[in-house]
């Protein structure tokens, strides 16, 4: 049945396809489960025009940069899931406010100052990004929040006013 649909395959198109077996399994290996899947579906799916070609030597002209391709898609994907590992922690108690900050190296920073004089200041313009929201105190100024879409900012500002004004006249 192999070969009534695919009539131009000879013993170089079954090398080609262990080669996209084993490469699919190899990219499982090293991914995450839901980035392997796609990865593997994208293979296969760019792979359906080369099977005309197998056995020729367009056939590695197109897979080369075909591969070229999905490595970049893979390293992108990968790239993405390192830059979302940004974690911010703040902790407002009756006496100080303090901002704890893991960036995606795993650098940590840290903030803190009195409670009272924590001032929370949203910047619609002018800063990295839209509606960006800076705490201060303490003789600096730092950024919260600005790895969250513009109406998460807006939400997590009007959040701060909130709890620091309770805490505030607490």
């Amino acid at each position: 049945m192999f070969n009534t649909i695919f009539p131009k395959i000879h013993k170089e198109g079954y090398k080609f396809l262990a080669i996209s077996i084993l490469a699919s399994f190899i990219i499982l290996i090293f991914s995450k489960f839901l980035g392997a899947i796609f990865i593997i579906i994208t293979f296969i799916m760019l792979n359906f025009p080369l099977y005309g070609l197998l056995g020729t030597k367009y056939f590695w002209v197109i897979f080369t940069f075909l591969f070229v391709m999905l490595a970049s898609v893979w390293y992108a994907l990968r790239r993405n899931y390192k830059d979302r590992r940004i974690l911010e922690k703040l902790t407002i108690t009756s006496e100080l406010c303090r901002l704890l900050r893991q960036n995606p190296t795993g650098e940590h920073q840290s903030w803190e100052c009195n409670r009272y004089w924590t001032k929370i200041s949203l910047h619609e313009t002018g800063g990295p990004v839209p509606n960006y929201i800076t705490l201060s105190g303490g003789g600096r100024v730092v950024e919260i929040g600005s790895f969250l879409s513009e109406p998460e900012r807006k939400d997590l500002y009007l959040e701060l006013i909130k709890v620091i004004k309770k805490f505030k006249y607490y």
